[in-house]
């Protein structure tokens, strides 16, 4: 039986809980305590239509509720907890970086004066403030005085075109938009977006504003991240500060001491959650790595430098460290990875090298708030062939579930449901989607929630999740999370493309790329080098085609991906099993030999049906 929610025509019922919540539910199965039915027995697109309707503001009616009355009693938010730390802390080292530091006592002068001058500027709760900033001291500061100001901080892409940065911002609407001496240049500042939100640079004095702080409901949204849409939308995931705290204090950061927490993931990624928020909230020292793509021996060597005792570095930032600077990882206790499959054989060279290193690998989505679950591995250490992601961690609960929501047993196989404290509020502005994904939880207390992952698990005998792979498209390009369908939706933008196809086979030594199959309106168009090309800034860096190969027509899909296949250089080898000896770009060209592992290459023999274009995108 397949997955009910993967059923387009259901039939499928909408639920609703007491604080206004929707969800999608399957017609065949019972709604959990706390929810009750509105529209039963219909289509996925008419309860969808239903419920953007019924549903256009995702917030709950508590906290509605708690914002209209004013009043609003003081609980579990990012203010209040790093308050506590002040009392704590007020003369210890908060935040450092290249170019000085901060104290508790400064940080929380500096936030509180820039939090006054951003309400003294109209700002009222859950206002989205977009910060275009890079690592930096003044953005740890920035961030936090957004918070004490009840607003909402939406980091945006330090991308030279300002095309997605103008995406986002007329998603988000915001009311202000940060900056530094770095960004106050920056392209999206000119653009007609750009040009209509008040502009504000942090690293510049600002008036002194007299007044007190708002108290922030915990059910207040702290930040938006946004993530690749299968629709060639980005999805603005709205995380609560109910969330952060949960998850800044969870009991694994107390059983394993955090210490120094190097700060080293770009602003626009959730992995800034770890590097600032675990800190500040549990007494100890955010270390800010320098701006800007910093090489694998750069970060390293800062990492010694800064005296940073944990960090936290995706499987693809950490293979390249272990690979060509793995002697300047000496001075970390702790090191996490996270977000992707981290190789079992990368491990045991580390802990080979520094047998004192306690290494743990995590997993989660941003919907999930960073990391859900925890796999502490210590040396001595041999490579398996999986490396499990653990348990859960005390702010969320993990279920493994069959297609009729049932526990699966163990080492059987099923998709995981995160839910608890660790799950966002929803995507921000998107309550059919919040829906398809924020499903009701029937193990739960009463109409609490639970996100779909779309990841497979089982559970291993000793209790521990294992990572299986994922039930749609979604892949990890060097670490970035990436919707094939959103880079096929821009793709298709292009006025000489009639079809495309993006897949995301893995190279050489094993790491992911994307690979466009594509077709022109003319064969012609395909010795366009602007054929086969995303519109820059429409997708995050990295996203960029780099090789091609071309025919005439496009078959049908499942051929599309059999032929796109053959075409990855791991499978591309002739029938003799040697591996092919020039491969050509775009129409027949010869691919110059210095990129030559940067290529895709057709089938040996392409009939009269092969598609246009095979372009590999890195």
């Amino acid at each position: 039986m397949p997955n009910p929610f993967a059923d387009e025509a259901g039939p499928f019922d909408v639920l609703v809980n007491l604080e206004g919540q929707h969800s999608l539910w399957p017609s065949t199965l019972p709604a959990p305590a706390g929810w009750e039915r509105t529209l039963r027995e219909s289509d996925r697109a008419t309860c969808l239509t239903h419920i953007r309707t019924a549903w256009p503001d995702i917030r709950p009616q508590s906290l509605v509720s708690a914002l209209a009355e004013g009043v609003i009693a003081s609980g579990e938010s990012v203010p209040e907890m790093f308050a506590a730390q002040v009392a704590l802390h007020r003369d210890d080292t908060a935040v450092v970086g290249e170019h000085g530091h901060l104290t508790y006592g400064e940080l929380d002068q500096r936030s509180e004066r820039l939090a006054l001058a951003l309400l003294a500027r109209g700002l009222g709760p859950e206002a989205r403030v977009a910060v275009l900033m890079d690592r930096s001291v003044d953005l740890v500061v920035a961030l936090l005085a957004i918070l004490r100001a009840g607003a909402v901080y939406v980091p945006l892409p330090l991308d030279v075109n300002p095309h997605r940065g103008k995406t986002l911002v007329a998603q988000v609407r915001p009311s202000m938009l940060l900056v530094d001496e770095q960004t106050a240049l920056h392209p999206l500042l000119s653009t007609p977006e750009g040009t209509e939100v008040p502009v504000l640079r942090v690293d510049q004095p600002v008036d002194t504003v007299s007044g007190a702080l708002p108290v922030i409901h915990p059910e207040q949204l702290a930040y938006i991240t946004h993530t690749s849409g299968s629709t060639g939308t980005p999805k603005g995931v709205a995380i609560t500060h109910r969330t952060v705290t949960a998850f800044a204090t969870d009991q694994c950061w107390r059983e394993i001491n955090q210490g120094a927490v190097l700060f080293s993931s770009p602003p626009i990624f959730d992995g800034t959650t770890y590097g600032i928020w675990v800190p500040l909230l549990g007494g100890g020292r955010v270390v800010v790595a320098p701006p800007g793509n910093v090489s694998p021996s750069d970060m390293a060597e800062y990492i010694k430098r800064s005296g940073a005792t944990s960090a936290l570095l995706i499987p693809y930032r950490l293979n390249s460290v272990v690979d060509h600077a793995l002697d300047f990882l000496g001075g970390l206790e702790l090191l996490w990875t996270g977000g992707d499959v981290v190789a079992g054989t990368t491990i045991e060279r580390l802990l080979n090298r520094f047998p004192d290193l306690r290494f743990a690998n995590g997993w989660g989505l941003t919907e999930t708030t960073v990391i859900s679950t925890w796999h502490l591995i210590t040396a001595p250490y041999q490579a398996e062939s999986s490396v499990p992601v653990g348990r859960a961690m005390n702010q969320c609960q993990v279920y493994v579930l069959d297609d009729d929501l049932r526990p699966v047993p163990p080492g059987a196989t099923g998709e995981a449901y995160v839910a608890g404290t660790g799950p966002a509020r929803g995507y921000d502005g998107r309550p059919d989607l919040t829906a398809e994904r924020f499903l009701a939880d029937p193990y739960g207390s009463p109409g609490s929630r639970m996100y779909r992952t779309g990841d497979y698990m089982r559970t291993l005998d000793n209790g521990v999740l294992d990572f299986v792979g994922r039930a749609d498209r979604m892949v990890k390009v060097r670490g970035n999370r990436v919707e094939p369908e959103e880079v096929e939706a821009n793709l298709a933008r292009n006025p000489l493309i009639r079809q495309v196809t993006v897949l995301a086979p893995h190279d050489e030594q094993g790491q992911r790329y994307l690979l466009a199959f594509v077709e022109p309106v003319a064969a012609a168009d395909c010795r366009s080098r602007t054929c086969g090309r995303p519109q820059r800034g429409r997708c995050q860096s990295g996203w960029f085609p780099r090789g091609s190969c071309s025919g005439t027509r496009f078959p049908s899909r499942p051929r599309a991906r059999w032929i796109a296949r053959r075409c990855s250089p791991r499978s591309a080898e002739d029938a003799d099993g040697k591996a092919p000896s020039q491969p050509t770009s775009g129409c027949g060209r010869r691919t110059h030999p210095a990129r030559q592992r940067h290529r895709a290459r057709c089938p040996p023999e392409r009939s009269s049906t092969a598609s246009s274009s095979v372009t590999r995108c890195t």
